[in-house]
C-alpha cells in the first residue's frame, strides 16, 4: 500500500477487503487523512504492526483490520479516537495485553480482539456504557470476568470462548436486560451455575461447555426466548428437569 493515500486529505470511506494481493504494511501516512471516518481493510494479507501515527486520524469511528498478518500489540495511542465505535482487529497475530485504560474513554459499540494471542486479565472498569458486542474468543486471557462489564447495560452479544478464565459463571450476566447471546465455552469456569441467568427473557443462546461447572440445572421456564443451550463436558449431576424437553422456543434438544 503506496504512502502516498496520505495525501487524499479529504478523504472519509477507505475500504479495500478480500483482495489478496493487497500486501505489505500499513503506512503511517494514513493518520494525515484528518477526515477519515472509516477504515476498512479487511480480508487482505497486510502485514507489520499498526502505525502509531495512524490514531493521528481523530475522526475515526470505524476500524476493521480483521482477517491480515498483522502482529504487535494494540497501541495505548488508540485513546486518541474519541469517536470510535467499532473495532474490529480479529484473526490476526496481535499479543500482549490490551490498553482498557485508553478504550474505555471511547463510545465503542462493537469491539472484536478475537482469535489472535492477547493475553492478561480484563481489569474492573467501569466504563463502556454503550457497547453492545463484545468478542474475545480465541486468546490467551486469564483471570475472573470482572463484574465491572455488568455496567455495560447494553450489551447484546459475548463471546469468550477458548481462553483459560477461571473462578464461577457471573451472577451479573443475569442483570444484562438486553443479552441475547452469552458463550464462554473452553474455559476453566467452576461452582454452580448462578440462578439470576435462568431469570433471562431476552437471552437466545447459552453456551457454557467445556468448563469445571458443577452443581444442578436450575429450571427453564423463565427463559423465555431461549433457543440453544450446551452445558456439556462440566461436572453437572442430578436429574434434567422436564422444562429442558418442553420448553417450546428452544430450537433443538439441549446439549447436556
Amino acid at each position: 500500500m503506496p504512502s502516498e493515500i496520505g495525501r487524499l486529505t479529504k478523504l472519509e470511506n477507505f475500504v479495500i477487503k478480500n483482495e489478496r494481493g493487497l500486501s505489505g504494511t500499513l503506512p503511517s501516512t494514513i493518520g494525515n487523512i484528518i477526515s477519515l471516518k472509516q477504515l476498512g481493510l479487511y480480508y487482505n494479507a497486510l502485514t507489520g504492526t499498526i502505525p502509531v501515527d495512524l490514531f493521528r486520524a481523530t475522526n475515526l469511528r470505524y476500524v476493521n483490520l480483521e482477517h491480515n498478518k498483522l502482529k504487535g500489540t494494540l497501541p495505548r495511542q488508540v485513546e486518541l479516537l474519541k469517536r470510535l465505535e467499532t473495532l474490529v482487529i480479529s484473526n490476526n497475530n496481535f499479543e500482549g495485553e490490551l490498553p482498557w485504560e485508553g478504550l474505555v474513554t471511547n463510545p465503542i459499540k462493537y469491539v472484536s480482539f478475537s482469535e489472535n494471542e492477547f493475553s492478561g486479565s480484563l481489569p474492573k472498569l467501569s466504563g463502556f456504557p454503550d457497547l453492545r458486542f463484545l468478542y474475545m474468543e480465541g486468546n490467551r486471557f486469564t483471570g475472573t470476568v470482572p463484574a465491572a462489564i455488568a455496567n455495560s447495560t447494553n450489551l447484546k452479544s459475548v463471546n469468550l470462548d477458548r481462553n483459560s478464565f477461571s473462578g464461577t459463571v457471573p451472577s451479573w450476566i443475569g442483570h444484562l436486560s438486553h443479552l441475547e447471546y452469552i458463550s464462554m465455552q473452553s474455559n476453566l469456569l467452576s461452582g454452580p451455575l448462578p440462578h439470576e441467568i435462568f431469570d433471562m427473557t431476552s437471552l437466545i443462546t447459552l453456551s457454557l461447555s467445556s468448563n469445571k461447572i458443577s452443581g444442578t440445572l436450575p429450571d427453564l421456564e423463565r427463559l423465555n426466548s431461549l433457543r440453544f443451550l450446551y452445558l456439556h463436558q462440566n461436572a453437572l449431576t442430578g436429574s434434567v428437569p422436564n422444562s429442558a424437553f418442553t420448553h417450546e422456543s428452544l430450537g433443538k434438544k439441549p446439549n447436556l
